[in-house]
């Protein structure tokens, strides 16, 4: 039996996965998995990347048996146990895969930083406060963040200011894919990743999202669950429990009830003057504030949803918030930052090759690296796209007309016009398109000179 095969059928069954679910997230054709699997057919590098990538692995990592012991894998090992929370059912191809790229960032964050000496400080242990009167869960776990925190009850000021400072990395990407609001891990090291709408960017939604997600990595998470998602829409009776709750944490968190009480003062809680005072103190959005005056304040749920859509043009939503220091970075994405600081100081002080620095970028071999400070040689593509084009022509040469060789190459239309000759004459020429495939062959056996 093929040792890949082997391999990926050992960590295919570590996350009691069928056949048909890793087919489907890796973006495979069953069949073609089946016979990968069985040893009928060799793994391309790019069929074991995609399966490496469903367990949050990268090919290495799953080379070297890490799949057991994977967070993804565990998360979907989960779901057979009898507290399941069925995120197998919440899971698409393409939220798989963000998940899955998610993890490999954080492994990639977690080396650069070894590389360069750096550590984290651990994340805290909340003591939990008893259950006091009709408090949601929620409120209690919030409140006990705050007292360990040293938070107060003041606004804060900053979401990623302070996942910073516990330790906790923050990704982010911006995607029209909406199953997931976000996710958060604790190994390999703690780690938020915030899924931005493209379509409806929204600052009051980062912050929530932050809040939400620090509540799951605080009281959610342990060594087996160290990674969660978060659905846009819950459907499972043990996931919606810890996303309700995480749903109040955020609020309560951000808007604690004596502050916004403060706030209000003497204001009429359902009015708008109320709702864009409470927004700006707290930087969040206008349905949190009015569910948080309603929770307060106690109106009915008429009145409440009368404030929802209410809209007076003059003042209806129109409070500002300072978001600067919430906004995701110039350089987001989950190759953007912090992973391409790490790799620009780790390339520097001479701790990775540019080979490295290239595969966890994802920069083509033949592009420069992206750091123009950064010494040419350090830069410089490995395979220039004019040496590219001839050694594709020159392996079509070889298989289709052996004895005629490559001359030189001319960049024509975004491909390349590669001239071919026998040992002394000009043969006509090869085209090479962009991805570096023959799209033409224009070469003849004989010069037509006279014997």
């Amino acid at each position: 039996m093929d040792p890949l095969a082997n391999t990926v059928r050992h960590a295919r069954e570590a996350a009691a996965l069928s056949t048909e679910q890793l087919a489907e997230w890796a973006r495979l054709p069953l069949r073609r998995l089946n016979d990968l699997e069985e040893g009928r057919a060799e793994f391309t590098w790019r069929e074991l990347d995609s399966c490496a990538r469903v367990f949050g692995l990268r090919v290495d990592d799953l080379l070297d048996g890490d799949a057991g012991r994977a967070p993804m894998t565990l998360l979907l090992r989960s779901d057979q146990s009898e507290a399941s929370l069925g995120v197998q059912e919440y899971l698409t191809v393409d939220s798989c895969e963000l998940l899955g790229e998610f993890q490999r960032a954080l492994r990639d964050i977690a080396d650069l930083e070894q590389e360069l000496g750096r550590s984290r400080p651990a994340l805290p242990v909340i003591p939990k406060e008893a259950r006091k009167g009709e408090l949601h869960p929620g409120e209690r776990l919030a409140r006990a963040v705050r007292k360990e925190l040293g938070l107060g009850d003041d606004a804060i000021p900053s979401m990623v200011d302070l996942l910073h400072r516990l330790g906790v990395c923050v990704l982010w990407v911006s995607t029209t894919e909406r199953s997931l609001d976000g996710a958060c891990a604790r190994l390999p090291i703690p780690g938020v990743l915030v899924v931005l709408d493209e379509d409806f960017p929204s600052p009051w939604r980062t912050r929530v999202t932050l809040a939400h997600e620090l509540c799951h990595l605080l009281f959610d998470l342990g060594a087996d669950r160290p990674v969660l998602l978060s659905p846009s829409q819950a459907r499972g009776r043990h996931l919606d429990d810890l996303e309700r709750t995480a749903k109040a944490f955020a609020a309560h968190l951000l808007v604690p009830t004596s502050s916004l009480k403060l706030v209000v003062a003497s204001k009429d809680p359902t009015s708008e003057d109320a709702i864009g005072a409470v927004g700006a103190r707290f930087g969040v959005g206008r349905k949190l504030v009015i569910n948080r005056l309603q929770q307060v304040f106690g109106f009915s749920e008429q009145q409440r949803l009368t404030m929802e859509y209410r809209y007076e043009s003059n003042t209806a939503g129109s409070y500002r918030a300072d978001f600067t220091r919430d906004k995701p970075p110039e350089r987001s994405g989950l190759r953007g930052e912090p992973i391409f600081d790490l790799v620009h100081s780790a390339l520097e002080l001479g701790r990775i090759p540019p080979s490295r620095a290239r595969r966890i970028l994802g920069v083509s071999i033949t592009e420069p690296l992206p750091f123009d400070d950064l010494a040419p040689e350090l830069r410089a593509p490995t395979l220039t796209p004019e040496t590219r084009a001839l050694r594709a022509a020159s392996t079509y040469l070889i298989e289709n007309h052996p004895g005629l060789f490559v001359r030189d190459a001319e960049p024509l239309d975004g491909g390349w016009r590669v001239a071919v000759y026998d040992d002394q004459d000009a043969r006509g020429s090869v085209w090479i398109g962009p991805r570096y495939t023959v799209e033409n062959d224009d070469t003849h056996e004989s010069s037509g000179r006279e014997e």
